[in-house]
């Protein structure tokens, strides 16, 4: 047989109806990676015997083939196989969630995953595997506590460590300033909708003549914001 990987159902133990086995044809031998429950193919003949060309999912031993298999398979298990791969000396390949950037093994070892969800039953998924310098994006430099997204951080700090700076005593006159700034914000937000909701031909104008104010109160905001984070 061509050298390939195999993915295929298997589990079918208690608490779990199946998940994904992976295993890999090499020099016309088989090697089981995650062979498991009552569907594994722990062996030559169990393979031979249970393959099946249209209910099993085959890639090429390659890097496009390990990028083929990531959009099949959950990352956890994905991460798993690829490691089994390298360790048996085979170029593989992966993409990062975030940036897209492709990486090859050496990166996986450095890798996250941004999230996390249930199984249905007792277990956890891992998902979104990203590089080292996305999921360094995503971590609040102030707790480590890894967001679901950059954009979910003020100024590299999460919520929960902007709400703490905020509750303490000693940053009252800075909250209230940046309620000031949010208020004006605000104000300008109600003000260009109303006057565009008035004079829908002059939308463009509009925005362009509010847009240095905008930017004005923006600076502010964050320039508050380092203060407050001391950042």
């Amino acid at each position: 047989m061509d050298n390939m990987i195999v993915q295929w159902r298997g589990g079918g133990y208690d608490g779990c109806f199946w998940e994904p086995n992976t295993g890999v044809m090499l020099e016309d031998k088989w090697i089981p990676i995650i062979s498991t429950g009552r569907g594994a193919r722990d062996t030559r003949e169990a393979f031979d015997r249970d393959f099946d060309e249209e209910a099993d999912y085959v890639f090429e031993l390659s890097p496009a083939g390990t990028m083929e298999l990531q959009d099949t398979i959950r990352a956890d298990f994905f991460v798993h196989t690829l490691l089994a791969l390298d360790e048996l000396e085979q170029a593989v390949a992966w993409k990062c969630e975030d940036c897209e950037k492709i990486f090859d093994a050496d990166c996986l070892r450095e890798s996250s995953f941004g999230s996390y969800t249930g199984d249905g039953g007792i277990g956890i998924i891992s998902e979104d595997l990203i590089c080292s310098e996305c999921a360094s994006a995503r971590t609040c430099s102030r707790c480590d506590h890894m967001a679901g997204s950059a954009d979910e951080l003020t100024l590299g700090v999460c919520e929960y460590c902007v709400e703490a700076a905020k509750e303490d005593e000693s940053n009252e006159q800075l909250v209230l300033a940046l309620e000031c700034v949010k208020a004006d914000e605000d104000r300008l937000t109600r003000e260009l909708a109303m006057y565009i909701e008035l004079m829908p031909h002059k939308q463009e104008s509009a925005e362009l003549a509010a847009k240095d104010t905008q930017t004005r109160l923006a600076d502010e905001r964050n320039e508050i914001l380092e203060q407050l984070l001391d950042v």
